[in-house]
């Protein structure tokens, strides 16, 4: 019995020693897939684990160090992002050049940001000096523009835990409630959407998209979706980074042939009377 446990050893041991060159690819395509899906503090473990079994790689260093850049971790991206850079360096310079490029740009974001938010606390009662901090050097960065890198991708949950973020460093800057108002819409928690928007326009009443949010948000609490659709304009993205709940709500409704706009029958019935002219 011991001599045929032994041979079953040898075997399995010969089947495991073949498995293990391929292991790492389960927990790196897991990793990916909830990279994919927004689940960024997920994935970054999982490539890991994939990291660990298989070492230095192509690819796998730049997928861990995407995660990483996703949740604002810029200085462990940086890291991962070398090491890329230095196992393409005998293929391909030019691209592991602009890897260690982007690794320097990368660690120079999280010492100006960390550095921003040391200051912070000194700032906060001097206007014209908090003006300049928030305008050439935020504190609330990099995570007010990871959440709209998020919104655009589609993953509201990790677009919203880093809007948050962002909040909790400066709640005075009000385009990040009117962006929390957005996340907020598209978990229907019209009320703390609400209130969000109204804390954006205290700040500044006059803003014509974040009043027009508001007007939305009324319409969609109540059910009108009827009179929501008659009142949305497109007003999309605007330079300050806040967002139309029009992109959001993404209503399904019918094209229609907008102004000095031809649809597609009268330019057939154009051509055809074109063509008899000619005959």
């Amino acid at each position: 019995m011991e001599g045929k446990f032994e041979d079953a050893l040898c075997v399995i041991e010969e089947v495991v020693a073949g498995v293990r060159l391929f292991a790492w690819l389960v927990p790196y395509w897991h990793g990916k897939c909830l990279f994919a899906v927004g689940r960024y503090s997920e994935a970054t473990p999982a490539l890991l684990v994939a990291f660990r079994l298989r070492g230095l790689r192509h690819d796998l260093m730049l997928s861990i160090s995407e995660s990483l850049y996703m949740q604002g971790r810029f200085l462990s991206s940086s890291f991962f992002h070398c090491l890329e850079a230095l196992t393409l360096w005998a293929v391909n310079k030019r691209r592991s050049g602009r890897l260690l490029a982007e690794a320097i740009v990368h660690a120079g974001v999280f010492v100006l940001t960390r550095a921003s938010r040391l200051i912070l606390p000194l700032t906060r009662h001097i206007t014209p000096l908090r003006k300049f901090q928030y305008s050439h050097f935020p504190p609330f960065e990099p995570e007010a523009t990871l959440s709209e890198m998020a919104y655009e991708k589609g993953h509201m949950v990790a677009g919203h835990e880093l809007i948050d973020r962002a909040i909790a460093v400066a709640p005075d800057v009000p385009r990040l409630w009117a962006n929390k108002a957005i996340f907020l819409t598209h978990e229907k928690r019209y009320d703390e959407a609400i209130a969000a928007c109204d804390r954006a326009l205290l700040a500044e009443p006059d803003h014509p998209m974040w009043k027009h949010n508001r007007e939305q948000l009324d319409l969609l609490k109540q059910g009108t979706i009827a009179e929501t659709r008659r009142c949305l304009v497109d007003v999309g993205k605007k330079h300050d980074g806040s967002y139309s709940i029009e992109n959001f709500t993404r209503l399904d409704r019918p094209a229609e042939d907008g102004p000095g706009r031809k649809s597609k029958g009268s330019r057939t019935k154009a051509s055809r009377r074109r063509r008899e002219r000619r005959a």
